[in-house]
């Protein structure tokens, strides 16, 4: 497998604490299938676009690579939205990435700038005050939503260990 290359990463936080996090409500596939916003994917969450030269059947190495290659560049963007990322404990850095990873917290301004501004029980509700948290209860799309609700958990959770 090969590991991100990002050592500040690596030190301030257990990467396979976040790899796990995310591959838990990412899931594992080998084969291709359309994910609930319609994008070909494969592996662990890896959106396929136009021009990839990646199969429709994996191995699991493979899928790991890809992992690894995508949540680097999701890294990368988190590091950006968010400039104190790397003090925050390892189960809020994961649910940061995961939303990530995921597209739902990099399209949430008003959260984002929550988190930013310390807000961390603010920052959870609106995390949930999202069309698709509404559109996965109303489509019983259980996945998203209970990714949703465990990300924003995480950040009451760091609110509460703050004493905010």
């Amino acid at each position: 497998m090969k590991l991100i290359k990002d050592k500040d990463y690596i030190k301030a936080h257990n990467l396979e604490y976040t790899r796990s996090y995310i591959a838990v409500h990412e899931g594992r596939r080998k084969c291709a299938y359309i994910d609930s916003k319609g994008n070909r994917t494969i592996g662990i969450g890896h959106k396929m676009v136009n021009g990839d030269c990646i199969p429709d059947v994996l191995e699991n190495e493979e899928i790991d690579d890809l992992f690894d290659m995508d949540l680097e560049e999701k890294m990368k963007l988190a590091k950006k939205l968010f400039p104190k990322l790397d003090t925050y404990p390892d189960y809020v850095f994961a649910a940061i990435m995961d939303g990530i990873f995921r597209g739902d917290l990099s399209g949430s301004p008003k959260t984002s700038k929550l988190i930013n501004a310390g807000k961390w029980k603010e920052a959870s509700i609106e995390y949930l005050n999202n069309k698709e948290y509404a559109n996965a209860i109303k489509n019983n799309m259980l996945g998203i939503y209970k990714r949703m609700t465990e990300n924003s958990y995480q950040f009451l959770q760091y609110s509460k260990a703050l004493k905010e």
